[in-house]
């Protein structure tokens, strides 16, 4: 896509969805639909998660937008993506989240205590620290 197009994304109810969307577009357009899609939503998070497939430098000024969000669910999905993408810029963020205990996206399936901010946070930086954790979405 180039930067003339102005054909909007198709829209996108589900994670299914966004696989298929990310499977056939470039950073470009994925980013463009993380943009587009409502924020906080389930389809927005799965898209913001799904990032990862891209080189980091590409996805880092979106994120790092992102994470400054006061929406627990935004934050949410950045340390999610974080994690899955191995990054460490999002550090002073998560630490800062560690005693936040709103929640975020809810993420089907997910244990009671897994659904807080602070548990997303601790996640990101136990992934930092090697330690093995959780995926953020089913089947991942």
């Amino acid at each position: 896509m180039n930067c003339l197009d102005t054909t909007p994304p198709p829209a996108i109810t589900s994670d299914d969805e966004v696989a298929s969307y990310f499977r056939s577009h470039g950073v470009s357009d994925c980013l463009r639909l993380c943009q587009e899609l409502p924020q906080g939503s389930w389809p927005w998070y799965c898209a913001v998660v799904r990032l990862e497939k891209f080189n980091v430098s590409a996805v880092e000024p979106y994120i790092t937008q992102l994470v400054q969000n006061p929406s627990p669910a935004v934050r949410q999905a950045c340390y999610s993506y974080g994690r899955r993408a191995g990054i460490p810029y999002l550090r002073p963020f998560a630490e800062t989240d560690l005693s936040n205990d709103l929640i975020g996206v809810l993420i089907p399936n997910a244990n009671q205590n897994e659904l807080s901010l602070s548990w997303h946070a601790q996640s990101y930086l136990d992934s930092l620290a090697g330690q093995q954790v959780g995926n953020a979405l089913p089947g991942r």
